[in-house]
């Protein structure tokens, strides 16, 4: 997923220009962008054990969603279907209160995303703070 904003091929190329600054105009509209979708995304996470994770490339990208530890993100975002599960080195498997066996029949669990609707709930409030960092900073 990522975001378009018309005109701005003409803003870059202006800004390159400038020299020096330009990476600093870049790097303050990437980090003006990146805030609404990185807070509607953490106020939808439905895991307060982990956290959202804002990452720069060397691409004029940012990243922008579930940290490596979340390894569970993409089973919340998409799902999962029933599926057996079958034990490898421990003889039996409990939670502390019931005792399951050497294998348990796991029901699945629908989907519960977070990461593409938070991004197109906040994709038009990040391109306007692209719009008015560069504004703030280029305008007299």
């Amino acid at each position: 997923m990522s975001i378009r904003i018309s005109g701005f091929d003409e803003v870059m190329r202006n800004i390159q220009r400038m020299g020096n600054r330009a990476n600093s105009l870049k790097s303050g509209a990437l980090d003006a962008g990146a805030k609404p979708i990185y807070e509607t995304m953490e106020e939808n996470n439905p895991s307060k054990r982990y956290k959202i994770a804002v990452e720069k490339s060397k691409s004029d990208e940012v990243v922008i969603g579930p940290e490596k530890d979340f390894f569970t993100a993409h089973f919340l975002e998409f799902g999962t279907s029933p599926h057996l599960i079958k034990l490898r080195k421990a003889k039996i498997q409990t939670d502390g209160q019931i005792v399951y066996g050497k294998e348990v029949n796991h029901p699945g669990h629908a989907p519960r995303p977070f990461v593409e609707p938070s991004f197109l709930a906040s994709k038009d409030d990040a391109q306007q703070e692209i719009v008015s960092y560069y504004r703030r900073n280029l305008m007299p």
